[in-house]
Protein backbone atom coordinates (compact mmCIF):
# COMPACT_ATOMS: atom_id res chain seq x y z
CA UNK A 1 0.00 0.00 0.00
CA UNK A 2 1.37 3.63 -0.75
CA UNK A 3 2.07 6.14 1.99
CA UNK A 4 -0.36 8.48 1.31
CA UNK A 5 0.26 12.24 1.50
CA UNK A 6 -0.69 15.58 0.33
CA UNK A 7 -0.33 15.39 -3.27
CA UNK A 8 2.04 18.76 -4.97
CA UNK A 9 -1.36 19.81 -6.60
CA UNK A 10 -2.94 20.22 -3.25
CA UNK A 11 -0.18 21.94 -1.29
CA UNK A 12 0.27 24.53 -4.67
CA UNK A 13 -3.70 24.85 -4.38
CA UNK A 14 -3.47 25.17 -0.74
CA UNK A 15 -1.27 27.53 -0.23
CA UNK A 16 -2.21 29.85 -3.36
CA UNK A 17 -5.99 30.18 -2.13
CA UNK A 18 -4.68 30.75 1.34
CA UNK A 19 -2.24 33.98 0.37
CA UNK A 20 -5.26 35.25 -2.47
CA UNK A 21 -7.06 35.67 0.88
CA UNK A 22 -4.02 37.41 2.59
CA UNK A 23 -4.08 34.94 5.23
CA UNK A 24 -1.55 33.10 7.66
CA UNK A 25 -1.54 29.48 8.36
CA UNK A 26 -2.56 30.44 11.73
CA UNK A 27 -5.70 32.47 10.71
CA UNK A 28 -6.82 29.33 8.50
CA UNK A 29 -6.54 26.81 11.06
CA UNK A 30 -8.37 28.97 13.73
CA UNK A 31 -11.17 29.10 10.55
CA UNK A 32 -11.21 25.78 10.44
CA UNK A 33 -10.58 25.06 13.65
CA UNK A 34 -7.68 22.72 13.54
CA UNK A 35 -3.91 23.64 14.67
CA UNK A 36 -1.93 25.84 12.64
CA UNK A 37 0.92 22.77 12.63
CA UNK A 38 -2.14 21.07 10.42
CA UNK A 39 -2.10 23.77 7.67
CA UNK A 40 1.93 23.92 8.11
CA UNK A 41 2.31 20.09 7.46
CA UNK A 42 -0.58 19.83 4.29
CA UNK A 43 1.45 23.21 2.97
CA UNK A 44 4.87 21.20 3.00
CA UNK A 45 3.13 17.75 2.49
CA UNK A 46 3.94 16.03 5.23
CA UNK A 47 0.01 15.73 6.57
CA UNK A 48 -1.78 12.64 4.96
CA UNK A 49 -4.98 13.75 3.19
CA UNK A 50 -8.22 13.82 5.83
CA UNK A 51 -11.15 14.53 3.68
CA UNK A 52 -12.44 16.13 6.45
CA UNK A 53 -10.36 18.29 7.12
CA UNK A 54 -9.84 19.06 3.19
CA UNK A 55 -13.79 19.94 2.76
CA UNK A 56 -13.13 22.41 5.67
CA UNK A 57 -10.07 23.92 4.15
CA UNK A 58 -12.11 24.06 0.67
CA UNK A 59 -15.23 25.75 2.24
CA UNK A 60 -12.97 28.11 4.27
CA UNK A 61 -10.99 29.70 1.49
CA UNK A 62 -14.00 29.28 -0.88
CA UNK A 63 -11.81 27.11 -3.42
CA UNK A 64 -11.39 23.80 -4.53
CA UNK A 65 -7.88 22.31 -3.63
CA UNK A 66 -8.63 18.72 -4.76
CA UNK A 67 -7.94 18.19 -8.45
CA UNK A 68 -10.06 16.09 -9.99
CA UNK A 69 -8.76 12.01 -10.30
Amino acid sequence: MLDERVSSDLKKNLMQARLDKKMTQAQLAQMINEKPQVIQEYESGKAIPNNQIIGKLERALGAKLRSKK
